[in-house]
C-alpha cells in the first residue's frame, strides 16, 4: 500500500523568451510585449512521463520605481500542450501584477 507521502516525483521546464520595450530606457513608464516557448518533462512514481510544450504571448507596462525596480502590469495568453498517454491542451488568459528587479541598470 502506497501512502501519498511515499510517492516521489520530479520535473523541469526550460525555454527562452524575448521582450521588446517600446520607449527609450530613460522613461519612468514603458510598454512591452514578450513571447516565449517552454519545454518540460515531469514524472511521478509508476507513471509515464508527461511532456509539455508551452507557447506564451504577453503585453503590459513596466513602471520604474527607481533605476533597479519596476512594477509590472501584464496580460498574457498561454497555449500549453501536455502529452502522456492522452494529449491535453489548455489555453489560459491571465492578468498579473509583479515586481521586476534589474541587477544593473545604467541611466
Amino acid at each position: 500500500v502506497y501512502r501519498l507521502s511515499d510517492l516521489k516525483s520530479w520535473g523541469y521546464t526550460i525555454g527562452p523568451f524575448v521582450r521588446y520595450y517600446f520607449f527609450p530606457d530613460d522613461q519612468t513608464m514603458n510598454l512591452f510585449i514578450d513571447g516565449g516557448y517552454a519545454y518540460g518533462r515531469s514524472q511521478a512514481d509508476m507513471q509515464k512521463a508527461d511532456v509539455a510544450n508551452q507557447f506564451s504571448l504577453a503585453a503590459g507596462s513596466a513602471i520604474f520605481l527607481n533605476s533597479s525596480v519596476a512594477l509590472e502590469l501584464m496580460i498574457s495568453y498561454t497555449d500549453n500542450k501536455t502529452s502522456n498517454e492522452i494529449e491535453n491542451r489548455k489555453n489560459t488568459l491571465k492578468a498579473g501584477i509583479g515586481l521586476q528587479f534589474h541587477l544593473i541598470r545604467d541611466k
